[in-house]
């Protein structure tokens, strides 16, 4: 419910060819030795499974091969065990990762995070958490490829933002051979290793640029506040999903409100369009994430319930708003400290759950619009 504030992988099996195995058997045991009495360890455990170079034993090329094995970026996977450590920059982007969870308990944090969702709802949570935290102003971000095909070049000397990437693996045995789970198919597992990205402050156009993709902000509402079709595939969005959406005066107070029962949501017609397209949207993420809610508990705001409910449905209006370039101010985030208890895993909770909304709305009106 709404109320109305008047205040205001690439694929990489580990492969050892046939003629190496002897040598590297050999080998192994020293190796293991080195390793554990060297700072790079990650690198020279992974060198025995990726690199074999011809006609030299593996002891003389370590540091050949570690250097190698920072070059490929395999050096960051998460390809130990657990009770095997992770390499050092893996490791370091998770713990930026859980530092910057921990800071959304501070409200203005979190407007902060909104506000980056609303040009990164692409990518997941984190790695829109470590694109700001590395560059706060950050608008739009790509991979060097990527901005090489669309005719930008990354300006020499820039340093680029580091995300973790999934990849996928073959697991294999003692052997060197694939593994396999009991119908036979070959086992494999989502491993994370480091990428990089740019953002679009770091790179120049060349004589074939294209303009920058994906931005909504033209498509929006103009100053008149006349709805340019946003609204309506808003709706389309939840109808398609089997909802109802109607309109009817609801008074000075209720911006709309909606049942999980009859899969019905009721807006304020008395509304401006753009008031009325923020508020559809907030309805929507109450019937998309909170269905499971008892309406008693709700009502009372047992265990805060309420209280995240309506911070994660407001947030998402927001998120939308901002990119389809609305007025995007926020009238009913609640004091985030407060419904969270300051417990990280539930301020993670409601924050993926809040990119995860925003996207799936912003990539239909992207596609609606193209």
């Amino acid at each position: 419910m709404r109320t109305l504030n008047h205040d205001n992988a690439t694929e990489r099996s580990a492969h050892i060819p046939p003629e190496g195995e002897e040598n590297i058997m050999g080998e192994r045991s020293q190796l293991l030795v080195i390793s554990q009495e060297n700072p790079h360890a990650p690198y020279l455990a992974r060198a025995v499974h990726f690199q074999w170079l011809e006609g030299a034993t593996l002891i003389g090329q370590v540091a050949k091969t570690v250097s190698l094995m920072r070059a490929w970026d395999t050096s960051t996977l998460e390809t130990a065990p657990k009770n095997r450590p992770l390499s050092a920059t893996v490791k370091d982007l998770h713990q930026e990762f859980s530092e910057s969870v921990k800071d959304l308990k501070e409200t203005q944090e979190w407007e902060k995070m909104l506000e980056g969702a609303s040009k990164f709802h692409h990518y997941s949570l984190r790695n829109m958490m470590l694109i700001l935290r590395q560059n706060p102003e950050a608008t739009q971000c790509a991979g060097y490829t990527t901005w090489k095909k669309l005719g930008y070049q990354v300006r020499k000397g820039e340093k680029g933002l580091k995300i973790l990437a999934p990849r996928t693996l073959v697991e294999k045995d003692s052997q060197g051979n694939p593994r396999r789970n009991d119908a036979g198919d070959i086992i494999r597992k989502k491993v994370f290793g480091m990428a990089t990205v740019f953002d679009a402050s770091q790179v120049s156009a060349t004589d074939d640029a294209q303009p920058f993709p994906g931005a909504l902000q033209n498509l929006g509402f103009d100053h008149s506040q006349r709805d340019s079709g946003i609204g309506e595939r808003v709706e389309q969005f939840i109808t398609s999903r089997g909802w109802q959406v109607t309109r009817k005066p609801l008074g000075a107070v209720l911006g709309g409100y909606t049942s999980h029962q009859s899969k019905h949501i009721c807006i304020n017609s008395d509304l401006l369009p753009t008031a009325q397209t923020k508020t559809l949207v907030h309805e929507i993420t109450h019937a998309l994430l909170h269905h499971d809610l008892a309406p008693q508990d709700y009502a009372h705001n047992h265990h805060n319930c309420r209280s995240i409910a309506e911070t994660e449905a407001e947030s998402v209006a927001y998120i939308v708003a901002q990119a389809c370039g609305l007025d995007a101010a926020h009238d009913s985030i609640s004091y985030v400290a407060n419904w969270s208890q300051q417990d990280p895993k539930i301020i993670q909770s409601a924050a993926q759950n809040v990119q995860k909304t925003a996207h799936e709305i912003l990539a239909y009106l992207e596609k609606s619009l193209s």
